[in-house]
């Protein structure tokens, strides 16, 4: 029998360093580029390989138990938009436990995700997606973006794979910039504090960033209670009056920071109720999409801030759940959702932090309001200097990680703070 007593990681003993036992890896080893392995998870993962243990209700151990855990009812009550959702392919391996697929060799690697002062460290994977059929190679197109004629087509192969890893590290890191800066890739500073739905969201954020060995369960619990509360809250309004003029998109961005936090994470559990959850996130962003409009020059900053937070919350719902579905399966259907899609690539804008800072931004230019399907034409202007987030995760997909280090000029400072370098 194995002992119950949790010893440090391998590399903190070479070391002959104190190990704070942190999960899925301890801050030591999140700070440098070394692999963390404790011997009690090592001995633990060979005896689950010798069952030939490879799906995610296996590797619990018992799999009534992950049945027993998964069928507890949930309170969603949908309205026909998401009725109707329920129909498609979006959620065609996310409704019931029993339809959970085994994790392709890249997903298996992300759940060693490391989070840590801000940081977050993966490990190298093999090839995410292998193909016998010789024409795949020859019909591929960028995860995020491409041509909008072939738009329909599902996007493979491994060699999206860097880029997609380096998408989700980036979304992974989206509840720790909400705690350090109050806005992310698609919450802007202005909203949080006049919206209760993003204030659990920040508070829960900050309990990830808190999480250790000894309180991972808790957390995980108070994030999966706080969604599924957000959840039930909003879906029984909408059902209650469906025609509704129900302000949804501050409760759509709080259930993105929950589905950062959980599609990534070590614990199945978070990660199955995230799949499940991943419904109610596309019925909300359906709802979003049809408040979209088109750019404008008027220069109110606050009815910019709002038209802009719904381009970025529809855009980064649609990449994270691309990303997450490229990673567990070897491919995505997003591209079709997101080539109607705009946004406004102009960091000084999107961050400014007062309605001067912005109007002179505005006046200035460039402004970089992109649309997907002109990304080449309308990203002409843009530069390291004007930068963002969501900009950011979008030129990696599509041009490289390569391209994306060229592009930053090489520079140690950016591609550090870009995560390109440790």
């Amino acid at each position: 029998m194995l002992s119950s007593r949790r010893k440090s990681c391998i590399a903190c003993v070479k070391a002959k360093k104190r190990c704070d036992l942190g999960l899925p890896v301890c801050r030591r080893c999140a700070t440098r580029p070394s692999k963390c392995i404790y011997p009690w998870a090592e001995a633990s993962d060979t005896s689950a390989s010798s069952l030939g243990s490879r799906t995610l209700g296996l590797e619990l151990g018992d799999p009534s138990l992950l049945d027993q855990e998964l069928m507890t009812p949930q309170a969603h009550h949908l309205v026909p938009e998401a009725e109707q959702l329920n129909r498609n392919n979006a959620i065609a391996a996310t409704t019931s436990p029993l339809n959970l697929q085994p994790l392709s060799p890249i997903m298996s690697g992300l759940m060693e995700v490391a989070m840590s002062d801000g940081q977050i460290l993966f490990d190298s994977y093999h090839s995410v997606f292998e193909t016998t059929d010789p024409t795949v190679g020859q019909q591929l197109v960028p995860l995020i973006t491409g041509n909008p004629e072939r738009s329909s087509e599902s996007t493979t192969s491994s060699i999206f794979q860097a880029r997609t890893e380096y998408a989700a590290r980036r979304l992974s890191l989206q509840p720790h910039t909400l705690i350090d800066t109050g806005q992310t890739a698609f919450i802007h500073h202005t909203h949080v504090a006049g919206s209760i739905d993003l204030q659990e969201a920040f508070a829960a954020s900050a309990l990830f960033a808190m999480q250790s060995a000894t309180n991972a369960q808790l957390v995980a619990s108070e994030v999966n209670r706080r969604a599924t509360l957000l959840i039930s809250t909003i879906s029984e309004k909408l059902y209650s009056d469906p025609l509704s003029s129900l302000n949804l998109l501050a409760p759509a961005q709080a259930l993105l920071i929950y589905q950062c936090i959980r599609l990534f994470s070590s614990n199945i559990r978070q990660r199955s109720q995230a799949e499940r959850d991943e419904t109610i996130l596309l019925s909300w962003v359906s709802q979003l999409r049809t408040q979209i409009r088109p750019f404008s020059d008027r220069d109110d900053w606050n009815g910019w801030v709002r038209e802009e937070s719904i381009r970025r919350t529809v855009l980064t719902a649609e990449v994270l759940c691309g990303t997450y579905a490229f990673l567990k399966q070897g491919w995505d259907q997003s591209e079709a959702r997101v080539m109607s899609l705009s946004f406004t690539a102009q960091a000084a804008l999107w961050e400014a932090r007062s309605r001067a800072e912005w109007e002179a931004t505005w006046i200035r230019g460039p402004k970089l309001e992109v649309e997907m399907r002109h990304w080449d034409r309308d990203m002409v202007l843009a530069s390291p200097e004007n930068a963002e987030e969501l900009g950011v995760i979008i030129r990696a997909t599509y041009l490289g990680l390569d391209a994306l280090e060229e592009w930053m000029g090489g520079q140690k400072e950016r591609l550090i703070r870009w995560g390109l370098r440790p």
